[in-house]
């Protein structure tokens, strides 16, 4: 069967038609539901590989909605002109070429599935489902040897999800940095080679905005499916149906306010209480924050951030005390998973990042951060609340960019609206959580009698008392003590 005599003759509507003639490299069609945004993405994959020897990726987060959707829809575009593998979830087509269907919804089933693969297009529906770093892995897939073939990227998005966040930046759809829509815009980025010399590149990018009211199938023939968008909450309704991005349905912290929580940074005076906190991640980022309290206040600020992936765990133990030199650390709140010991040296990450500290000759006080996600939450919201004066209990530094740019982006989890999405990026959440659900001293402050010596309150950091400089441990708390002041 030849071109012209395909199965299913198709039109493409004005907005799909600007998708799909887009010379970028990256273009995403995004905005409201039902504007016909997977069929295009499915006749872009077949306009690519009209290119013999071409490789087309089309990816869903879940399988399930693979399944159900993209799969079942290509039958309509495919059949007759390519032969389907069921087991390989493959179109192949008579010049070689192919179009293939995947999914990824772990980061073990990405670099397990796809490790080693190459396309010269990918082609992500739903984009706004994956974080990300997901997405920067599929981009390192897409090359080719053939200079006949162009590499490019094709993906949809409905304005809500984990991934909204970096879409916007990265399409600069809405925001300060925003840019025209429907318009490709360069992007140049430098590379290195070998021998020293540098090379800039530039590349298209462009975002085409669509709603349902640019389908005229779906309003002559289901124009009951406008009332059904209409059934969601004011800000689901506005990014469903009228495929705004600054509508944000879903948002976990609906107390956060930039205007309000964010300071710039200033001296902390070593008076005041400091603590650490940090979420472990290797190939995942690891996130580690510096807290500080206000003794006059109460009040929280986040002072130090300190954000990076692919470290090893005795790496990040040198770098906490290379930034906490010369401070009086109270403690350090660590993940519960660093105490698993590894089955062959029978050494915790734990135990490996406190004897670096002991070569170096320094010394902190460990506690095992309370993984208590939902009383976790509801600490950091304490936090984020506001006192009476109109201040909010913490306050966080502008040079912690990853904290203050990931703590909007994080929404409910469909399965438990008292947790967020763990999908989405959660790692200087999950140190702020762990901070917050592990840290006493802030909820309550005691009057306290003016005859009494001040310096013999107790303060509690955790599993330890602290009188003075001497520390007394909890009945619960047997090990060896693990705690001195830096450089003591």
């Amino acid at each position: 069967m030849t071109e012209t005599q395909e199965q299913k003759p198709w039109k493409p509507l004005p907005k799909q038609e600007s998708f799909l003639s887009c010379p970028a490299m990256e273009v995403l069609y995004a905005g409201g539901k039902g504007a016909g945004k997977s069929q295009a993405l499915l006749v872009a994959a077949r306009m690519h590989v009209r290119m013999a020897g071409a490789k087309v990726l089309i990816l869903r987060r879940k399988f399930t909605d693979l399944e159900r959707t993209l799969i079942v829809e290509s039958f309509k575009f495919y059949q007759g002109i390519a032969k389907y593998d069921s087991q390989r979830k493959r179109w192949t087509f008579p010049n070689k070429s192919y179009i293939e269907f995947g999914h990824c919804q772990t980061r073990k089933e990405m670099e397990e599935n796809y490790n080693g693969a190459q396309y010269s297009m990918i082609c992500i529906d739903q984009v706004e489902q994956f974080t990300e770093d997901m997405y920067n892995f599929f981009l390192t897939l897409l090359r080719t040897s053939n200079p006949q073939i162009k590499c490019v990227v094709r993906l949809s998005a409905n304005p809500v999800g984990v991934g909204r966040g970096w879409l916007i930046k990265r399409f600069w759809i809405i925001g300060p940095h925003s840019k025209p829509w429907n318009k490709a815009h360069p992007v140049t980025e430098e590379i290195m080679y070998p021998d020293g010399r540098k090379e800039a590149l530039t590349y298209h990018r462009a975002f085409i905005s669509t709603t349902v009211f640019d389908n005229p199938h779906i309003m002559s023939h289901d124009p009951l499916y406008v009332a059904r968008l209409q059934q969601g909450g004011d800000e689901k309704r506005k990014a469903l149906l009228e495929g705004r991005w600054d509508a944000f349905d879903g948002a976990f912290f609906t107390e956060f306010d930039e205007r309000i929580h964010v300071c710039e940074p200033f001296d902390i005076p070593p008076n005041w209480k400091r603590t650490v906190a940090f979420d472990w991640g290797y190939n995942d980022p690891m996130a580690c924050y510096w807290f500080a309290e206000d003794p006059s206040s109460g009040k929280i600020y986040v002072y130090r951030e300190f954000f990076v992936n692919k470290m090893l765990d005795v790496d990040v133990a040198r770098n906490i005390a290379r930034f906490s030199y010369g401070e009086n650390i109270e403690s350090i709140f660590y993940p519960w998973d660093l105490d698993f010991k590894s089955g062959q040296t029978g050494v915790s990450m734990r135990e490996r990042m406190d004897k670096e500290w002991e070569y170096m000759g320094i010394r902190f006080y460990l506690k095992v951060a309370n993984k208590d996600r939902k009383n976790g939450w509801s600490a950091f919201r304490y936090l984020l609340s506001r006192r009476q004066d109109g201040e909010p209990n913490m306050k966080i530094f502008s040079t912690c960019k990853n904290l203050i740019e990931t703590i909007p982006q994080q929404i409910h989890s469909d399965n438990d609206p008292e947790d967020l999405d763990t999908d989405g990026n959660d790692h200087a959440v999950d140190a702020v959580r762990y901070f917050a659900a592990t840290y006493r001293n802030f909820y309550e402050k005691p009057a306290i009698p003016l005859q009494v010596d001040k310096r013999r309150i107790p303060i509690d950091v955790g599993a330890a008392l602290k009188v003075g400089n001497e520390y007394r441990f909890k009945p619960q708390e047997t090990r060896a003590p693990a705690f001195a002041w830096l450089g003591e």
